[in-house]
């Protein structure tokens, strides 16, 4: 038996690999008496022996390869012929490990050695692997455990490679060194939604290394069974979501805050008419009286939206449902006497014409059932009927749905397969968004916080060919997003279309909506995952990315000479800049000129883009909602009533041009 190389050269040469395997197994060699001197003959030991051939892919012998038993660490080199021989070794199982230069390692299949007999064990010896420019990747099923069998394929400008991983859910990928490249990972039997990852950078020297997770979905023609049937397993996420704005998305009548308007018989100017609430017969009812002096009842069968976002009442007319002409608003804590909330005008274009009087044939995509309900309730199907399309529950019940507000399988797909399938199989019959890439993760609140153009005149996530959006989909219709000069929402709803075209969404990381929102409910805000007012949420990245830890580099990066953002006014605050309200849900405000729905654009808007809304119609008066709101209005509109009138910065009517002007010298100041 001829010396191996020494355990250093192991340990950080090129069959590093191999003495793992070795270490492993301890290297431990019995002595045996007189082994250098006594031949080996069958029977003459209580031992048995290996040889084999160690060749190349094409056949031919690899002359001078080592050989190395697994377990036991026993070795040979192999002859000019390839061949090889080891003796002395124990009764048992064992695979040979062969190694030579310009070739990698390569294992024999397990072979059984026994007293008195020499087994045969060849290897074959395939090129050796490239250590640079490699793609190395790791796939998981949706239980977190290997998923052998993926197809991965890597595209480049000019190279495209593919593979499948092995039993171990592994695969490597060569050739792919100063490259960007585009990686799809598939599952062949279409179990699994598949994933991709856009310009994942190669280096020219060494590797990277990407792993993924994979998502369940569901069967086709697979039916929803409720979120009470998720509740019996997942109680604290149904309890969490029940409490949060999904959970109160639509209630079916009217109570807590809202119903003080009732109570008080609130009446509401709607711009020449008015819509007076009040309880008839123990019903709350909404009377409307147009400016011709015509007036009408409506009972109350529900409220889209709830007390902690907002809520638009909605009734019955001639077959359909439509959103009541009020609003309630929520009081605004951070801003005490300056937002107390309560019963505010509403869209009246269902209800009244121009001149005032009743509309007496209303558009249908005005209608609750195209606009509102599609992304209030869950456990429906839609009907494309004239004049517009109606909702029916899915479980074939007379009614518009199963359940009201956003359930579970709204976001995770239905939900009867998972329930009542195998139990090997549940995870791979339920969508998780957290395991779908980026884009489709955030294609499933974009189902709802998109500014579409569905079919039929619906403003969600529907068309006539492939009815309702299945999470884990691509969502492929037409885009009704307007927006301003900036790229910031003119519009409600299209927060993942702003997020799409921001730097979250375009730079070298990508960013989830579920990275800074709870969907299952939080007990911050806006279902945050952690408080914004106080910058925790924007600095748990941006503190090490942007600012090196340094809270005082944070505060010279606002440019004011306050930095109290968890505090009132709130200077210093990320959102109170990012995150101007350029868009309206409810109202835009008369005080401060800006609406209630925050941009996810995340840019600074200077207040010159405000001016240039005035410029353009060549006035100094603008309406609210007539302008692009800017980064400074919002805040400079209240100051000075916050602060008693000492409010030393720029101030003012913010519906008139020269306030924006000021607020716009102001800025250059800041950030010349």
């Amino acid at each position: 038996m001829k010396p191996g190389p020494s355990q250093d050269s192991l340990r950080t040469g090129p069959l590093a690999l191999l003495w793992v395997a070795m270490s492993a197994s301890c290297l431990v060699q019995e002595e045996w008496p007189g082994a250098d001197d006594r031949p080996v003959t069958a029977g003459a030991t209580a031992a048995g022996g290996l040889a084999g051939t160690v060749t190349d892919t094409d056949g031919a012998p690899v002359a001078g390869a080592l050989v190395t038993t697994d377990p036991r660490g026993m070795e040979a080199t192999a002859a000019a012929d390839g061949t090889y021989a080891i003796d002395r070794l124990l009764p048992g199982s064992y695979q040979v490990v062969a190694n030579a230069p310009g070739f990698a390692p390569a294992t024999s299949a397990e072979v059984t050695v026994v007293v008195g007999a020499i087994a045969t064990s060849d290897v074959q010896l395939g090129p050796a692997e490239e250590v640079d420019g490699v793609l190395r990747l790791r796939v998981n099923g949706p239980e977190d455990t290997p998923w052998p069998g993926a197809v991965v394929t890597a595209v480049a400008e000019t190279v495209t490679v593919s593979g499948t991983t092995d039993a171990a859910g592994e695969l490597a990928l060569y050739g792919l060194g100063g490259l960007a490249v585009d990686i799809t990972v598939a599952e062949p039997a279409d179990r699994l939604w598949p994933r991709h990852t856009p310009d994942v950078t190669v280096p020219l020297l060494g590797g990277v290394e990407v792993a993924f997770t994979l998502s369940g979905r569901a069967a086709d023609g697979t039916r929803q069974v409720g979120t009470r049937l998720c509740a019996m397993c997942h109680a604290d996420i149904a309890t969490s979501l029940g409490a949060s704005a999904h959970g109160h998305a639509l209630s079916e009548d009217v109570e807590g805050p809202p119903a003080a308007g009732f109570d008080a018989g609130t009446t509401v100017d709607l711009d020449g008419a008015t819509a007076t609430l009040a309880w008839v017969e123990g019903a709350p009812v909404v009377r409307l009286d147009a400016a011709d002096g015509e007036s009408g009842s409506w009972t109350v069968l529900g409220l889209i939206g709830g007390a902690e976002r907002g809520a638009v009442p909605w009734t019955e007319r001639d077959g359909l449902a439509w959103p009541l002409p009020v609003a309630w608003v929520a009081a605004d804590p951070t801003r005490p006497g300056w937002s107390d909330g309560g019963w505010i005008a509403g869209d009246t274009r269902a209800w009244f014409a121009a001149d005032g009087s009743f509309e007496l044939a209303p558009d249908p995509a005005t209608s609750a059932e195209a606009a509102c309900f599609g992304c209030h309730v869950s456990g429906f199907t839609l009907v494309a009927a004239e004049p517009a399309v109606s909702l029916r529950a899915v479980s074939g019940a007379d009614a518009r749905w199963d359940e009201p507000g956003v359930g579970c399988e709204r976001c995770h797909g239905p939900g009867e397969d998972h329930t009542s399938g195998p139990l090997a199989e549940k995870s791979l019959r339920i969508t998780n968004p957290a395991d779908l890439d980026v884009d489709r993760a955030n294609d499933v609140c974009g189902q709802c916080h998109a500014a579409l153009d569905g079919a039929e005149g619906t403003a969600y996530a529907w068309d006539d060919t492939h009815a309702l959006f299945l999470p884990g989909e691509a969502l492929d219709l037409p885009s009704a997003y307007t927006a301003w000069p900036s790229g910031a929402a003119q519009v409600p709803g299209a927060q993942s279309d702003e997020l799409a075209r921001s730097g979250h969404g375009t730079g070298a990381w990508s960013a989830r909506c579920t990275d800074c929102h709870d969907p299952h409910g939080s007990t911050i805000a806006a279902d945050l995952r952690q408080e914004h007012e106080d910058n925790t949420l924007c600095l748990s990245c941006h503190s090490a990315l942007s600012f090196e830890g340094s809270e005082a580099a944070t505060a010279e990066h606002g440019g004011h000479a306050l930095y109290d953002p968890g505090g009132l006014p709130g200077a210093g605050r990320c959102t109170g800049c990012h995150m101007p309200l350029t868009a309206a849900r409810s109202a835009w405000s008369e005080a401060s000129g800006a609406g209630d729905l925050a941009s996810h654009r995340f840019v600074a808007i200077p207040p010159a883009d405000s001016l240039a809304g005035f410029d353009a119609a060549g006035v100094g008066h603008l309406a609210p909602g007539a302008f692009s709101p800017n980064a400074c209005q919002e805040c400079h509109a209240w100051n000075d009533a916050l602060l008693g009138g000492d409010f030393a910065g720029p101030s003012g009517d913010m519906t008139e041009s020269a306030t924006h002007e000021a607020l716009q010298s102001a800025f250059e100041e800041l950030y010349p």
